[in-house]
């Protein structure tokens, strides 16, 4: 067999790192066959020549090499050739694994497949949760390491994204709170009563009890934190401020009443789905809260009791028709109160305090009153039609004294209504 040098060559271009170990294994063999040629005669005299065939892997091949070995005249040549190569199948490949708080969960080929996955995963979480400025996490730490790994256990992002969507059914303690019943805390942890049974050997609980239930636990928990914003409205209450200076019969609206506004942003964080902790973290008043305030008279019926205040003295109506002031080249001394079918509406005393003229007289005035408050003030009530009080009566503010008329020199039904302060005629809208 004509066996080339060349061969070998070649073969060390492409194997570099294995040729020594190649030809020192020839020579090994080459060695072996001349000491078998050797034992079977005690001389050789003519030039012999033995071809050993053998096999050896290098690197990631198989390969069968020839060597001829050539004695002649007590010297030995060794010459060395490749047969055949043929690829070696190899069972692990290099890819990178995923780990979960340190935990192997699997290998995959490409990096980008469990980074692909792992953010899939978050989405999906994020997704299932509502809310503004959403960010989510993962509760246990992550990893991944690359290294060597079985070929057919190496697993596609599809694989990965199943195995992080898988849950476990686990066993943790659960304390009874106040409203629990055995039912709701089968409903919430989707367990049977026969199964809270076993796994307690009883289903009689009392709050603060510590019992064992069954949770079904993600494989790998992400943390979701979104914010909600909520406006909350308090109404307004009504609040009586009583007066002691005032009749029984006054009784008004001092201050509107105005509900309060407030607008809420809360954080909520999620754990799996399961709401972890909420707190507020801004508030804003949209508007205050005001409440309605009422003043209340609290003199009941103090019959000559002057309050210092002055009431409008016909409630029927409040247009002015003529008021103070210069009229027809005269002093028009008070304000003329009228509407239409005045005629017979009540008058009421604007002040508490004594009747001191309750009569009809030629001067103009008709049927009319006069009250005194003390202090130099009186007021008076001209043009009734009627008259209900007497000179002398003690009279309360608000009290009705007589009725609208049209009496005197009077054009029509009014009130014509005086204020007069130590003997002098003042305009009454300065006072009522």
């Amino acid at each position: 067999m004509n066996l080339h040098i060349e061969c070998l060559k070649e073969f060390s271009k492409r194997h570099k790192k294995n040729l020594i170990t190649l030809i020192f294994s020839a020579l090994i063999l080459s060695s072996s066959a001349l000491a078998v040629s050797l034992n079977n005669a005690q001389a050789i005299s003519e030039e012999t020549e033995v071809t050993v065939v053998a096999e050896a892997n290098v690197t990631a091949s198989s390969y069968i090499f020839a060597t001829e070995i050539i004695y002649s005249d007590n010297t030995m040549t060794a010459q060395t050739a490749i047969l055949e190569e043929t690829p070696l199948v190899s069972s692990v490949a290099e890819g990178t694994a995923l780990y979960i708080d340190g935990v192997f969960i699997g290998a995959a080929e490409n990096a980008s497949d469990i980074q692909t996955a792992l953010d899939t995963y978050l989405e999906q979480c994020l997704e299932n949760i509502d809310g503004d400025n959403k960010t989510a996490d993962f509760v246990q730490e992550v990893s991944t390491e690359s290294g060597f790994y079985e070929i057919d256990e190496l697993l596609s992002e599809e694989d990965i994204l199943s195995l992080l969507q898988s849950t476990d059914i686990v066993e943790e303690d659960y304390t009874v709170l106040e409203g629990d019943t055995i039912e709701s805390i089968c409903e919430e942890f989707d367990m049977s009563e026969a199964e809270l049974e076993v796994l307690n050997e009883s289903t009689d609980f009392e709050v603060g009890d510590v019992i064992k239930i069954w949770k079904q636990k993600k494989l790998l928990s992400v943390r979701v934190t979104a914010t909600y914003e909520r406006t909350e409205v308090t109404p307004y209450e009504t609040v009586v401020v009583y007066d002691d200076t005032q009749s029984a019969e006054v009784s008004y609206v001092s201050q509107t009443g105005q509900s309060g506004v407030t607008a809420y942003t809360d954080e909520v964080v999620y754990i799996d789905g399961c709401v972890e902790s909420s707190a507020t973290i801004n508030e804003k008043v949209i508007s205050r809260l005001i409440d309605e305030e009422i003043t209340q008279g609290t003199i009941e019926y103090m019959y000559g009791y002057a309050t210092g205040t002055f009431l409008w003295p016909l409630p029927y109506t409040t247009d002015i028709t003529s008021g103070f002031g210069s009229r027809w080249g005269t002093t028009h001394a008070g304000i003329d109160i009228a509407s239409s079918g005045v005629y017979g509406a009540d008058i009421i005393a604007s002040d508490g305090g004594t009747v001191t003229y309750a009569a009809y007289d030629e001067s103009g005035y008709g049927l009319h009153i006069i009250i005194d408050h003390g202090n130099g003030i009186q007021t008076h009530y001209a043009h009734c039609s009627e008259l209900y009080v007497s000179v002398g009566d003690e009279v309360y503010a608000g009290q009705v004294i007589a009725a609208v008329g049209s009496t005197g020199d009077s054009t029509g039904a009014h009130l014509h209504f005086e204020i007069i302060i130590d003997g002098v005629q003042v305009d009454p809208t300065d006072y009522l």
